[in-house]
């Protein structure tokens, strides 16, 4: 099992050894997960809460929601997707 390094105001979390790019992955997500970015990542840190903003037709625009904290990724291929629906998405 790798040690990863600590990141600020993210915990560690002991993982199976990685391919080496699902690591490289791993470790831009907690770069994004931590203290320096958070002038610009909280939209994105946990799902949205469309009862109490009282989104109503948030479902209706929004198909695919998406959080940091979900980060269930078990390939390269799935970290990559998420990460440029992401970027797309702050684009559009």
């Amino acid at each position: 099992m790798k040690r990863r390094p600590k990141s600020k105001g993210i915990p560690w979390i002991p993982l199976p050894d990685l391919p080496y790019e699902l690591d490289h992955g791993y470790r831009i997500l907690r770069d994004l997960m931590g203290d320096r970015c958070k002038s610009f990542n909280w939209p994105f840190m946990d799902p949205v809460d469309v009862d109490a903003l009282g989104l109503w037709d948030y479902h209706d625009r929004i198909k695919q929601p998406m959080w940091l904290r979900k980060s269930e990724y078990n390939s390269m291929y799935m970290y990559t997707v998420f990460m440029t629906m992401v970027v797309v998405f702050c684009n559009a």
